[in-house]
């Protein structure tokens, strides 16, 4: 009975996306139960990878986030968005977000923790209440990230405990200053001093992990010696660590809207991070190079 529940309440999810999504019959083996959906044509991830230059990556994010905003327009979260959750052809961009296993209304209590180790927003690792559709946001992020350094996971997510998420979440943090600096609606720029905005997002019981973890990454970031890195130089290095061909990120300028993009997807305060519609409106579509 409850895996019937299940079934029906992920159909119902279904139903309300798309009709690519549409489920086309019920297959029981033994006691397993599964949908049977038209079949998408796509590409290994390993392959599109190692060949996605920028303007692949752009049209990438573009039809990402207009799925991201197709499903939040329903007050749908996905809470589970990751590379092999996304289905993608480069011939013709065509991109389809499956998997709504864990995908909850926004106004769901028990959005708490859902989402897969090193995809998650910093809010829901922390278990913060009142979660937003833009934990899939940052997920996005970390999904560009990846593709950035030319890896099916962002090499510094692979933490085991909440204490160690945290760490990551600094040691990024204390690489890239830039993600210090809150987005001011009104004025369409940048705040002029800088926010520890992690900080904000700890309370109670995680106080003395969050003290754990911050001497945990200061030890890290100085050992590493990378303050100061930009998200283009990071990205860079990181696809060089990992033994790829050169990124050719290298020869692109900070300044970059690919760059601010990312910063504004990866915000580490909910409130302030970009929503899917607001992406789609970046200067980074909307000034696309020839």
């Amino acid at each position: 009975m409850h895996i019937l529940l299940g079934l029906r309440r992920y159909v119902y999810m279904l139903m309300q996306i798309s009709s690519p999504l549409a489920p086309e019959g019920l297959i029981q083996f033994e006691d397993q139960l599964a949908l049977v959906l038209s079949f998408m044509v796509h590409e290994p991830w390993q392959n599109l990878l190692h060949n996605f230059n920028k303007n692949d990556i752009r049209d990438f994010m573009q039809q990402l986030l207009i799925a991201l905003k197709e499903v939040h327009q329903k007050g749908l979260i996905h809470h589970d968005v990751k590379l092999s959750n996304i289905l993608y052809t480069r011939k013709d961009c065509a991109c389809l977000l499956v998997d709504f296993g864990l995908a909850r209304n926004e106004m769901d209590p028990q959005n708490n923790h859902r989402g897969t180790k090193g995809f998650r927003a910093p809010e829901v690792v922390l278990g913060r209440q009142g979660q937003t559709t833009t934990v899939d946001l940052w997920s996005a992020g970390v999904v560009m990230m990846c593709i950035l350094c030319r890896s099916h996971r962002f090499p510094w997510f692979t933490h085991k405990d909440t204490a160690t998420a945290v760490m990551e979440f600094r040691c990024l943090r204390a690489h890239i200053k830039q993600m210090d600096f809150s987005w001011v609606k009104q004025n369409q720029s940048y705040s002029k001093e800088p926010v520890d905005k992690l900080s904000q997002l700890t309370f109670g019981k995680q106080k003395n992990d969050f003290a754990q973890a911050d001497q945990k990454a200061a030890s890290f970031y100085r050992t590493a010696g990378a303050v100061g890195w930009t998200w283009r130089t990071l990205m860079h290095q990181l696809v060089i660590q990992g033994d790829q061909n050169d990124s050719g990120w290298e020869c692109t300028a900070d300044s970059d809207p690919m760059w601010d993009l990312l910063n504004r997807l990866l915000d580490v305060d909910p409130d302030n991070r970009i929503s899917a519609d607001e992406a789609l409106k970046h200067p980074w579509f909307v000034t696309r190079s020839l």
